[in-house]
């Protein structure tokens, strides 16, 4: 394959702002999949230049005259929110880890939601796709299973635990 140049345009605003915190934040909102772009392009064997325009760059004078290839990206509350979002799903505690560490203690529905940085509803709902059973059904019947361990593995009656 032919060697390009590629140039990448990264809008992370529509135009000139002359405040002094857009002078020094517009940079940050950078997107990551130009970069993604960029290196994949530099990896496959292209010349690229990447551009993040924050309202002040002439692209004209930045980008190369003879790039063969430009792909223009553009800074969205969307894609922000994506990122955000991306981030903190992966930033929750492990829904079946939490659970298996603490069922055995007096716990409500809703501190093992907390736990797990989820809504009652949400954490609900991901309970059930992973286990396939309501949360109430599932802590009733590992705690019975605790009850049967503790029974089966001690030497004390059973009147001396409490589960």
């Amino acid at each position: 394959m032919k060697k390009l140049k590629i140039g990448i345009i990264d809008l992370a605003i529509s135009g000139p702002v002359h405040t002094m915190w857009a002078r020094v934040m517009h940079a940050n909102l950078s997107s990551v999949m130009p970069q993604v772009v960029a290196t994949w392009c530099e990896q496959e064997g292209h010349d690229v230049k990447i551009i993040c325009y924050t309202g002040f760059e002439d692209l004209s004078k930045e980008l190369p005259q003879d790039v063969d290839l430009v792909f223009i990206c553009s800074f969205t509350h969307a894609a922000l929110l994506a990122y955000v979002n991306s981030i903190s799903d992966l930033q929750k505690p492990i829904l079946h880890e939490t659970m298996e560490a603490n069922f055995m203690y007096n716990l409500s529905l809703i501190d093992f939601a907390r736990m797990t940085q989820r809504s009652l509803a949400s954490f609900k709902r991901d309970f059930i796709e992973i286990y396939h059973t309501s949360p109430g059904k599932w802590l009733a019947q590992k705690k019975l299973e605790y009850a049967m361990l503790l029974l089966n593995t001690s030497k004390k009656n059973g009147n001396s635990f409490k589960v």
